[in-house]
């Protein structure tokens, strides 16, 4: 059966919703400033690892579902990336056998540009 109109509009305005969702997730843990590769891929280490300095095998990533539609070429500059700002470790493996490990450094509180501030500050009154 074919969607009507009226569902396709119902299915995108709840998916707004949850984008807004996701945007106001992603300023509250600083990570909004990070690529979409680097969110998926720090969303899929944490999901997997459970904590912080819980070793993940980088085929166990590369083989999770969100994962999976990334280009190889994406997926390393992100590690890369994140490992320069310190979000991710490596061991000295090379290659699938490489152990991907969460960092300390996961949570900025306060927004650090001015526009983030008056998102927030505007949400805030939304929810009073």
């Amino acid at each position: 059966m074919k969607p009507t109109v009226e569902d396709v509009v119902r299915i995108l305005t709840l998916y707004a919703k949850l984008r807004e969702m996701l945007f106001q997730i992603e300023m509250d843990l600083g990570i909004e400033e990070m690529t979409e590769t680097e969110r998926k891929v720090m969303a899929v280490l944490a999901r997997l690892s459970g904590g912080t300095n819980c070793d993940v095998q980088l085929d166990e990533i590369r083989q999770d579902a969100i994962i999976t539609v990334i280009p190889a070429p994406s997926l390393c500059r992100a590690f890369s990336s994140l490992q320069k700002q310190g979000y991710i470790g490596r061991s000295d493996g090379n290659g699938l056998a490489c152990i991907i490990y969460l960092n300390g450094r996961l949570i900025r509180r306060k927004p650090q540009k001015p526009w983030q501030m008056a998102v927030i500050q505007r949400n805030a009154k939304k929810s009073l």
